[in-house]
């Protein structure tokens, strides 16, 4: 998924959540919050770069062959925030991160490891080799919106967050 799809789940999970759930009003802390914790998986692509495992034009970045785009690592983080901030933002962080990782899952050529340590083999619902050819950067995203099995998806995961937010804004 995009950025897009990514915020637009987020942001699905985390309103319903905070509105279904815990009867919260949805602020712009909260949906600041869930925006970013919609992303946080890929904060290993920007670690990569920094760490100069990866340069844009090198090719595909495998951040999903890294153990910090596993839900075990997403379970582990989520008792430390649920230790330090409470249980509330420990459910909504492990819904809003697992919600990242099973788009992750939705339609790409590898998937995430979901069996990840007991094995590193990646899973991928409706998989698909969009980097065939060698397709990188902007051609890759290119092709991947045109994809209907993923750019309707995406469209309707971003305007329904979008949606849900301003309907139980306060």
């Amino acid at each position: 998924m995009t950025p897009f799809g990514h915020i637009g789940g987020g942001l699905v999970a985390g309103v319903v959540v905070e509105k279904v759930l815990f009867k919260e009003p949805i602020t712009p802390v909260g949906v600041a919050i869930i925006v970013f914790l919609s992303i946080l998986p890929d904060l290993d692509s920007s670690l990569a770069y920094l760490f100069k495992k990866w340069r844009p034009g090198q090719g595909k970045l495998n951040h999903h062959d890294y153990f910090t785009h596993t839900p075990l690592f997403f379970i582990l983080l989520t008792s430390l925030v649920w230790i330090g901030l409470g249980k509330e933002m420990g459910i909504l962080f492990i819904t809003v991160t697992l919600t990242h990782l099973l788009l992750d899952s939705w339609a790409t050529d590898d998937g995430i490891m979901w069996l990840w340590p007991l094995s590193r083999k990646k899973y991928s619902i409706f998989p698909r080799d969009l980097h065939e050819g060698g397709l990188y950067g902007v051609r890759y995203y290119l092709r991947y919106i045109r994809q209907f099995i993923v750019s309707i998806p995406e469209l309707f995961l971003f305007l329904g967050g979008l949606v849900l937010v301003f309907l139980w804004w306060r």
